[in-house]
């Protein structure tokens, strides 16, 4: 799809939500309820193979399982069940999905895509160098036996009369992990012979409900110990767990029938198959949402990829229900009635120029890009950041409003300007608003400073900074956001990388590359603006 100024474009409504749990089905719910047909598909054998990996009872339990009802009975979500991803691309408005389900090849044409899996639980045997057996079960083995019908569920306990939580102690687990554990305590207190004991590094209770939950356990007669390091462990015919309890002071011992090991979340391996087809970006963890404000709640690094619960990080499951509504919201801004005008922002191709490199395709960070016989960018998808125009080695690409042409005329440098005459490229979501910040406060700056708006410091070409050199400049600055803060995921380091770059040149041509500086900084970083640009302007004026 390429796109000219205020024309239509054609958008696909449907919605394809990738999971198989509560969040799955919330925002499928929601994006229906907005007015969007909606495919729920997943890998497991039916919807839902279960609510989560949480046991909840009462008005918890109720509203989850509604909710499920709700999915089911919906004429607007279609459910695909035993669905394998064979393939996924595209673009805003058109993606293209290939889907099998048993016996059968589903081709779909979607709009925008959801991912809402829920979270991988991983055994933490190792961490306490433990092996599963009959008397040492993972949390996923205990949901499963709380599952079973009461008379069963005595017959298990009928002989482990004492059971023994353990987990907590790196920090990973957190909030769901806590839900599933006091939940888990919970259900045992309510069998009423078995004795529950809790040894937790530390007790996680950021999110809904969570403290009621921990305080119902105590009043239900949990009993908690937080010794400060993981217990030791040994085997014998019993499994002992030996610590110092912190308010006691002392040195404990407990002996339970049956210890209950907490597992670590993790991103799913069905999510990342989706997000590697997708082209997501992902954080430290795995998750496909980097660690960005800007994609906060829901958005990716690409227009029109969703994600939601513990598709995007290690969320609670109630957490992961209120993205539902911040997935409806973003696929309704996006696709609206089905058709929207051509923005004429995104960055345009002279297709005489181009050479089918694919620089531009694997510089830009939103995917906005295809090919034909030349590049195409997606007039949606395009964010306007200029990175894949300062990238391009023909020159054939540019960004309205931020062309070459437009980006040299404005270098001139006033005659009679006091030095150090000063031009500075500043991104237009930091460095110029700290420009403007530093100007409010009526804070000092370098009388000859030239400041250059541009989209990104990752629209900054190597030859703006030679040509302003050239024209007289003393220094060049390029200031743009902080790493992990960019609007366009990687435009400030893009930028720094360039900038060492053309350090080297100047050093190679004989020009000392202090006359260069890229700097960091945030909107509202007036004062450090200030500080940063004076001192180095004194600097600049000892150089020769």
């Amino acid at each position: 799809m390429t796109g000219i100024a205020g024309e239509t474009l054609t958008l696909s409504t449907r919605v394809l939500v990738w999971g198989n749990g509560t969040v799955a089905a919330a925002c499928a719910l929601a994006v229906s309820r907005a007015g969007y047909p909606v495919v729920l598909a997943h890998g497991g054998a039916e919807f839902p193979s279960g609510l989560s990996p949480v046991l909840l009872s009462g008005e918890d339990a109720a509203r989850l399982d509604g909710l499920v009802g709700q999915v089911r009975d919906s004429g607007d979500v279609e459910i695909l069940d035993r669905a394998r991803l064979l393939s996924a691309s595209g673009m805003p408005g058109d993606f293209s999905v290939a889907l099998e389900i048993p016996g059968e090849r589903v081709d779909l044409k979607v709009g925008a895509v959801v991912a809402a899996g829920d979270l991988e639980w991983r055994p933490g045997f190792e961490r306490f160098g433990l092996a599963p057996s009959g008397s040492v079960i993972s949390q996923s083995r205990l949901d499963e036996i709380l599952a079973l019908p009461p008379d069963e569920q005595r017959a298990y306990f009928s002989e482990k009369r004492r059971v023994a939580f353990l987990g907590a102690f790196d920090g990973s687990g957190g909030p769901p992990a806590m839900r599933r554990m006091l939940s888990a305590a919970l259900a045992l207190r309510r069998l009423e012979t078995v004795d529950v004991y809790a040894v937790l590094g530390d007790s996680k209770l950021a999110a809904q409900g969570l403290d009621k939950l921990y305080q119902d356990a105590r009043d239900r007669g949990v009993h908690f110990f937080r010794p400060v390091a993981p217990p030791g462990v040994s085997r014998g015919d019993r499994t002992v767990l030996t610590f110092r309890d912190p308010v006691l002071r002392r040195l404990l011992t407990l002996t339970p029938d049956l210890l209950v090991v907490e597992e670590a979340p993790g991103a799913s391996a069905d999510n990342l198959a989706l997000a590697q087809r997708l082209g997501l970006h992902y954080d430290h963890s795995g998750f496909p949402q980097p660690d960005n404000v800007h994609h906060l709640p829901v958005r990716t690094n690409r227009e029109g990829v969703f994600v939601a619960g513990g598709a995007r990080g290690v969320l609670d499951v109630f957490q992961g229900l209120h993205d539902a509504g911040a997935v409806a919201l973003a696929v309704a801004e996006l696709l609206g009635s089905g058709a929207r005008k051509d923005p004429g922002r995104a960055a345009v191709v002279d297709r005489d120029r181009c050479a089918i490199c694919l620089t531009c395709v694997r510089a830009c960070p939103h995917g906005a890009i295809g090919f034909d016989d030349k590049a195409v960018i997606h007039p949606l998808a395009c964010r306007a950041c200029g990175i894949c125009a300062a990238e391009c080695p023909m020159e054939a690409i540019q960004v309205p409003g931020f062309s070459d042409r437009e980006m040299e005329s404005a270098v001139g440098l006033a005659e009679g300007a006091p030095r150090p005459r000063i031009v500075a490229f500043l991104c237009e979501n930091s460095g110029l608003p700290a420009l403007a910040d530093a100007q409010k406060q009526g804070l000092p700056l370098p009388g000859g400073l030239t400041a250059i708006r541009v989209p990104c410091a990752g629209k900054v070409d190597t030859d703006y900074v030679l040509d302003a050199l050239v024209r007289g400049a003393d220094g060049v600055l390029v200031a743009g956001c902080h790493p992990d803060n960019c609007r366009y995921e990687e435009g400030n380091l893009q930028a720094s990388r360039r900038m060492e770059h053309a350090k080297r040149l100047l050093e190679e041509a004989g020009v000392r590359p202090g006359r260069l500086m890229f700097a960091h900084v945030a909107a509202n970083m007036g004062a450090e603006f200030s500080r940063v640009t004076l001192e180095w302007a004194k600097q600049l004026l000892e150089l020769k």
